[in-house]
């Protein structure tokens, strides 16, 4: 796959994110309940659009890590997919 496709994409998914934190009906529902529990809609948006930033700054980064096959295989291997509480400890971002 030509990475200029994968540039592309991340470049696609940040406006998406940009657009939604700039949009008028997330300003009157910040403080609202999210989808998520526990989670404030202000504080989902918050969540969402830190991923963009987070994968700009992994996706620059070194690693020796294999590169998975798919988006499924990482969703696969993460803990906090099958949890069932927003108080598990998969769940815990503090740090």
């Amino acid at each position: 796959m030509d990475p200029r496709t994968l540039d592309d994409s991340f470049l696609a998914g940040a406006s998406v994110c940009r657009d939604f934190l700039h949009g008028a009906d997330l300003d009157h529902r910040w403080t609202d309940p999210s989808a998520l529990p526990a989670m404030s809609t202000g504080a989902l948006a918050c969540h969402l659009s830190r991923q963009v930033t987070r994968a700009a700054e992994l996706l620059v980064t070194p690693s020796d890590l294999p590169v998975l096959a798919s988006v499924d295989e990482h969703y696969a291997r993460a803990a906090w997919v099958t949890s069932t509480s927003p108080d598990d400890p998969e769940n815990d971002r503090s740090t």
